[in-house]
């Protein structure tokens, strides 16, 4: 859907408070991006989004299982693990 159509359905929101979603929407034309941007994706940033590493760094921390050291750690070695299996098949 095109951005012009997701303004327009955001503006015609009845609910109060009115405009609550104009916001949203200038933040994700402005602000969000596809996986790899500017440039493409690959391999390894497709993985490492379908592992849902990122997210689950995040609640590891917020949910008080990891600190914010530990689980950042953590999900380093993954990533870098994920990168050095998709070097060695010479995909990157």
């Amino acid at each position: 859907m095109p951005f012009a159509d997701i303004r327009k359905a955001a503006a015609a929101d009845t609910h109060k408070p009115k405009g609550k979603y104009t916001i949203l929407t200038t933040i994700a034309e402005k602000y969000t991006h596809n996986i790899g941007y500017p440039g493409t994706t690959n391999a390894a940033i497709d993985e490492m989004f379908a592992k849902y590493l990122i997210p689950q760094m995040f609640a590891q921390v917020s949910q008080g299982k990891l600190s914010a050291e530990d689980s950042v750690r953590h999900t380093n070695t993954a990533i870098k693990d994920i990168y050095a299996k998709w070097r060695k098949r010479e995909m990157l």
